[in-house]
């Protein structure tokens, strides 16, 4: 499950080693400690199949590296959607006019810690997050207003609850390429680990009153995967960003899935007055289908 804000979002999340980006709070702690900053974001996002809405959630994140070698960052993400019915999903009961619903509710909460060494030229972090999952079986609301599980006589609730670690090691370039490799979900909890390389080509140093803004640059990442099958390729990606006038944030982003076969485009903008910034991100998802994701938030530089 993706922990996307409005900025990783946009970029299609090929964000690992932008460091005016959130991704790092889960995926890449090795790149936090790379400059000092405190960077605080909320984002909104609807997920939408066809014209309906399949799920939405809300994500709070903040970055602190401001203070000596170590860094830090902790997100949070709620939200719920439609799920599957079909299969094993099927409760044991329903009477022959009753029409069933299946939703799900999910959390996520983690974080990162990172170390800095030779003058905040390389970092090595560690990731950490617990994600649950609840499943409801119930009654479909005639009205089409959804009710409280407890308040629905004949539900059934099914509950997964999973740890997920990723390690990361990073580094500065002549303060023009930042560069990350790292494991994500090194236990293995969805049956694969997966080996990644990311780098970003961008002037790195370019504090406004101490306070790290993108200015503009590139981004290629490339994840594998190590699974029971054997190694193979899970996604590569390409992002960019451009700040026009000092105030218009331009991102685009563009990532492609081996496994799934789906395209992944994103795009978004962002008005930046220098310590706070509102963002919009679009993401698609296309495969056999479209899905396409709408998120709003706002970020404080302090």
């Amino acid at each position: 499950e993706s922990t996307s804000n409005a900025i990783d979002l946009s970029l299609a999340d090929i964000s690992r080693s932008n460091l005016d980006a959130f991704s790092a709070t889960r995926y890449s702690a090795a790149v936090l400690p790379l400059l000092a900053r405190y960077q605080v974001a909320g984002t909104g996002n609807l997920q939408f199949d066809g014209l309906s809405i399949d799920d939405w959630n809300g994500n709070l994140a903040a970055v602190d590296s401001n203070t000596g070698p170590l860094a830090m960052g902790a997100f949070l993400q709620y939200g719920t959607g439609v799920a599957n019915l079909a299969g094993s999903a099927l409760p044991g009961w329903k009477e022959p006019e009753e029409s069933l619903e299946r939703d799900f509710a999910d959390i996520i909460v983690g974080g990162g810690l990172a170390v800095s060494f030779k003058n905040r030229k390389i970092g090595l972090g560690l990731n950490a997050a617990y994600y649950g999952r609840t499943y409801t079986v119930s009654n479909a609301s005639e009205t089409g207003i959804k009710k409280l599980a407890f308040w629905q006589e004949d539900t059934e609730i099914a509950k997964i609850q999973q740890v997920e670690l990723n390690v990361s090691m990073a580094g500065k370039i002549a303060n023009q390429v930042v560069v990350v490799g790292g494991v994500n979900d090194l236990i293995g909890i969805t049956d694969a680990r997966y080996p990644y390389v990311s780098a970003r080509f961008s002037a790195v140093d370019q504090p406004f009153r101490g306070a790290y803004r993108s200015y503009g640059g590139v981004e290629v990442d490339l994840e594998t995967m190590i699974s029971s099958d054997g190694f193979g390729l899970h996604y590569t990606g390409i992002s960019g960003d451009i700040l026009i006038a000092s105030q218009v944030a331009l991102r685009g982003g563009y990532r492609y899935d081996f496994q799934t076969k789906e395209q992944v485009p994103g795009i978004g903008i962002g008005l930046d007055e220098e310590q706070i910034s509102l963002d919009y991100g679009l993401g698609l998802i296309i495969g056999e289908a479209i899905e396409y994701r709408h998120s709003i938030g706002v970020r404080f530089r302090i």
